[in-house]
């Protein structure tokens, strides 16, 4: 295991393979949305942003810094508002008339629609995630073991008992309906078990929820490259997973096809699925020669050493082929979607081409900098991501 502040390379290419899952996501969704089948667009959330945020608890875990570290949050920031310039110019060119509300909204990170690049804002939910969630699994990397088992312990009871969804243990109306031999439906999982955080109302609590949510595969990450997550803990979380994942399925609610429902809210379904397919990545880097060989591949390190920039061109690249489906109407499917993913895959690299250069350009202008630690994994948010 690689000491704090070395880069693991299987880690670089854990997260080089989220950025083209991210990529062929929104090459199924999107404008693939009514071209691909419902089971295909499924399998292709197997493996998504809550990979991400494993990796970022890895990398937390290698770096060399303790306590409070905005470096990530200041380029992500950064970037996000210096790319809101040509979205906003090509929104105002779109709509013919210039929309400063719009972009004030954008500012301040309600992502409403990005027309035409429609992919971008539609990609930016995370940030908000990512900017409450940092933060605090970095205080709880720099505490005790035993603090970082009450967060984990914390964590764990909220996913079983929180909402939205019922969480794992769903509610006693679905126990009942088992109980009764009563075929149940996905109406019968009240909003939260035991009547407790109902409602979707609560803006605050949604928020919360998503920290809850995510956090939770941060500090799977930590805990795992850190050597402090016991093995029995991931064994019952995947057997809790496979539970969740059976008694949902029971409903109809738990088939993978409908997983883009379980994903916005993220419920316990999302989570399950999610956990399995991290689960699974890890155990082929650790014990399959050929996959480990792959994750090192130049095109996951390359992808995974600018991820930031391959996750933002994408939103632009992925909104782009909304020309390309409209027209190839007169081919095979599976060659246009192919041929689709490609495209889209090579407009994100040229794209992270062109950030890289016009970043390499910007850095020889002089910004005022926050001195904090750049280390090995440290080095860049989506490291960060």
């Amino acid at each position: 295991m690689p000491e704090a502040g070395a880069r693991d390379k299987s880690i670089d290419g854990l997260r080089g393979l989220a950025c083209i899952a991210v990529v062929l996501i929104h090459t199924f969704y999107y404008s693939g949305e009514s071209l691909v089948p419902a089971y295909l667009r499924g399998m292709s959330l197997l493996i998504d942003v809550p990979l991400f945020f494993y990796v970022i608890g890895r990398s937390t875990a290698l770096s060399k810094v303790d306590g409070w570290n905005f470096s990530g949050i200041w380029k992500l920031l950064r970037v996000y508002y210096l790319l809101l310039i040509p979205v906003w110019i090509a929104h105002c060119v779109f709509l013919g008339h210039v929309d400063f509300k719009t972009l004030a909204m954008w500012m301040v990170h309600d992502y409403s629609d990005s027309t035409p690049f429609v992919v971008f804002m539609g990609s930016m939910w995370f940030i908000k995630t990512y900017l409450v969630c940092i933060p605090i699994v970095q205080r709880v990397k720099s505490s005790s073991r035993a603090a970082r088992s009450i967060w984990f312990a914390s964590l764990f009871m909220l996913l079983m008992f929180g909402y939205p969804h019922g969480g794992l243990l769903g509610g006693t109306r679905f126990a009942f309906d088992l109980v009764t031999n009563t075929r149940p439906t996905v109406s019968s999982f009240p909003h939260s078990a035991l009547g407790i955080l109902s409602g979707y109302s609560a803006l605050f609590l949604s928020g919360v929820w998503h920290f809850v949510f995510y956090g939770s595969f941060v500090l799977f990450g930590m805990g795992h490259q850190q050597g402090t997550l016991k093995r029995w803990i991931w064994g019952a979380t995947v057997l809790l997973s496979v539970v969740t994942l059976s008694a949902y399925r029971f409903t109809g609610a738990g088939w993978v096809g409908n997983l883009q429902n379980n994903k916005f809210p993220p419920n316990m379904i999302y989570w399950s699925y999610s956990m399995l397919s991290i689960t699974l990545l890890v155990l082929a880097a650790k014990y399959l020669e050929a996959f480990r060989s792959f994750l090192k591949s130049w095109l996951l390190q390359w992808m995974g050493k600018n991820a930031l920039y391959a996750y933002f061109a994408q939103g632009f690249s992925s909104s782009l082929l909304y020309v390309y489906i409209a027209h190839t109407g007169g081919m095979p499917l599976g060659i246009r979607i192919t041929l689709g993913f490609l495209l889209n895959l090579s407009l994100d690299m040229l794209l992270v081409w062109v950030f890289l250069w016009v970043g390499g350009q910007l850095r020889k202008v002089r910004f005022p900098r926050i001195p904090v630690g750049r280390n090995g994994n440290d080095a860049q948010p989506f490291n960060a991501m």
